[in-house]
């Protein structure tokens, strides 16, 4: 996924980067409600999702260590309650919006 700031502050974000890419993980029954639970997610940090590209299924976390590490082990933490994590995320700079 891609996402940018939606404001002065985030705390994913250093204060000179735009926006980002990388990995977040999903947890849903369906993948019906996907997109809208990374949205939610960004939202509440004052991030804007801007993409969500090669959305997959994943049977086994070692899918996922093969792709991000950092991701596999959020996955394998994953609080109760909540639906979405962060994996590495890649910061760009920028001016402006998407």
């Amino acid at each position: 996924m891609t996402f940018e700031r939606r404001g002065n502050h985030s705390p994913f974000l250093p204060s000179n980067c735009q926006g980002a890419t990388g990995w977040m993980a999903c947890l849903d029954g369906d993948g019906e409600g996907v997109r809208d639970k990374i949205e939610e997610a960004l939202q509440a940090e004052n991030l804007r999702l801007l993409v969500v590209k090669d959305q997959s299924v994943i049977a086994d976390i070692a899918e996922v260590s093969d792709v991000d590490e950092h991701l596999a082990k959020n996955i394998a933490a994953l609080e109760v309650g909540k639906s979405v994590v962060w994996g590495t995320v890649h910061t760009y700079i920028g001016d402006g919006e998407a």
